[in-house]
């Protein structure tokens, strides 16, 4: 059973599901999409609150949205991890790499938590995101959205 989360924690968990959104659709572009709380595990075990990443239910569960099915969520969003872990790794980095995205959009959040994430500094996130994919020696491609209509926050 895990632990209770402090406010800090809380806090944390606030700003990655409803400010931030899923951390593989911001970075590819998608745009806003609301997140489940992913707990990074070592040893098969949750390594704390704090380690934590943000991804919408397809990317971290596989669970379709928008009345999409499985192949079009596919298309629509890219590999969910629960799906295909070295898929989503390829994609998106591993889970470590973007949990120091998502702390260094935290960072910032946390100087102005008042605040919502505005697109200027998501661009920066992602800009951060791109230049750790560039070290890791991941290429990385901007993809075309292909929902256009897709809600943009």
């Amino acid at each position: 059973m895990g632990t209770i989360a402090t406010l800090s924690e809380l806090d944390r968990f606030n700003f990655l599901s409803r400010e931030l959104g899923c951390i593989a659709c911001l970075v590819t572009r998608i745009g806003y999409e609301p997140a489940d709380v992913h707990h990074l595990l070592s040893g098969g075990k949750r390594q704390g609150h704090h380690q934590t990443i943000p991804l919408c239910p397809w990317h971290h569960r596989s669970f379709p949205q928008n009345g999409m099915n499985d192949a079009q969520a596919a298309l629509a969003f890219g590999p969910s991890m629960a799906r295909s872990k070295p898929n989503f790794t390829e994609a998106y980095g591993s889970e470590q790499l973007l949990l120091e995205v998502v702390n260094y959009g935290y960072e910032i959040y946390q100087k102005n938590p008042w605040t919502i994430l505005h697109v200027k500094i998501r661009f920066r996130i992602i800009n951060h995101w791109r230049g750790l994919m560039r070290e890791a020696g991941t290429p990385v491609t901007d993809r075309e959205d292909p929902n256009p209509n897709h809600y943009k926050k």
